[in-house]
């Protein structure tokens, strides 16, 4: 017999995850887990095409029947003959489709992740309007000898620069990228001798970086006078650092280096596009993401091998549950134009 379905709008994609083991999935189209490298689901080769599969197929026989529970349930408990169908592989489809569009739609965030780089509203400049922190961010205007001058000797240079916080952010980021300021293996014992005494931190090798291990050195060295003041306390780490730069000089985020001084910036969702991914290098060679949305239109032709009394009871059931259209895949919408024996 044969169950011939049309279907419009089926989109042939997925914006979830792999479901975990009790079934969970996670919502993973923000453009920053879709690009990672490091994402697992990436790494697995998980967004790919959504199509219609032998799930698929079973599922809506169930649904057809007037089941309501889920396919994994259905397959555990069901004792008819559909399952005997099933389990000798007597069940198949051609799926048929008639045209394939691109599509673009703005995809709402409502997981309340937030920018990476950003923030809102107008920062709170209390700290540099204290002379001994202002003097302190000075450091980060030093030159690389003068860097370490400072890291080694506390040898101080009063620049008198004009600079707010948004200045020092941005020269936080440019420090953090800065290959030429990773601390040497010459430099390391004894720069490293200084980092554990005042943090008990190993300073990182590979990437401690002069600059944000001298601005931790700065800031700390303010503690003890600084201690009682709640309104600085509440801006700075509990080991009386900066937020947002790690304490063995390493990595430096510069959300959370301004969330102690402004407001989040949320993310509410971003477009989702064929051309709007970035292009990444895979094995050497760079490659856009094939990542596009689609929508279908099409017709599926179920086909179950069966005796002509199985078929008729079920086009009989079929019929008597009375499911006269329903969803396809993601969003699709369809219905049964003919059923034939």
């Amino acid at each position: 017999m044969e169950i011939i379905i049309n279907y419009t709008s089926k989109w042939g994609n997925s914006f979830l995850s792999e479901p975990d083991k009790k079934g969970n999935r996670d919502y993973i189209a923000s453009l920053s887990k879709m690009n990672s490298g490091n994402n697992k689901d990436n790494k697995l080769g998980y967004y790919k095409n959504k199509d219609i599969t032998n799930n698929t197929v079973y599922g809506l026989l169930y649904r057809f029947l007037g089941a309501r529970k889920s396919l994994n349930k259905m397959l555990e408990e069901d004792k008819s003959f559909i399952i005997d169908l099933i389990k000798n592989k007597k069940i198949s489809f051609l799926d048929k489709k008639y045209s394939i569009t691109d599509e673009s739609v703005y995809l709402r965030n409502k997981s309340k992740s937030t920018d990476q780089n950003s923030f809102s509203g107008i920062p709170n400049e209390y700290i540099l309007t204290i002379s001994d922190f202002k003097e302190a961010f000075e450091v980060l205007f030093y030159s690389r000898n003068e860097l370490l001058s400072f890291i080694l000797y506390d040898k101080k240079i009063n620049l008198n620069n004009n600079f707010n916080l948004l200045d020092v952010s941005n020269k936080l980021n440019l420090i953090y990228k800065d290959k030429s300021l990773y601390i040497s293996e010459n430099e390391y014992h004894k720069i490293n001798k200084i980092n554990k005494k005042l943090f008990n931190k190993d300073v990182d090798l590979l990437k401690g970086n002069l600059g944000l291990i001298a601005i931790n050195k700065s800031i700390k060295e303010l503690e003890k006078k600084y201690i009682s003041n709640e309104k600085i306390k509440k801006i700075l780490t509990n080991s009386f650092t900066l937020s947002g730069i790690s304490l063995n000089g390493k990595s430096f985020t510069q959300k959370d280096f301004m969330k102690k001084f402004a407001n989040s910036k949320i993310v509410y969702g971003n477009p989702y596009q064929t051309d709007f991914w970035v292009i990444n290098e895979i094995n050497g060679k760079n490659k856009k993401f094939e990542k596009k949305l689609t929508k279908t239109n099409g017709k599926l032709i179920i086909k179950i091998d069966c005796d002509y009394k199985t078929a008729n009871c079920l086009k009989e059931i079929i019929y008597s549950a009375g499911v006269s259209s329903f969803y396809l895949g993601k969003k699709g919408l369809a219905y049964i134009d003919q059923i034939i024996i």
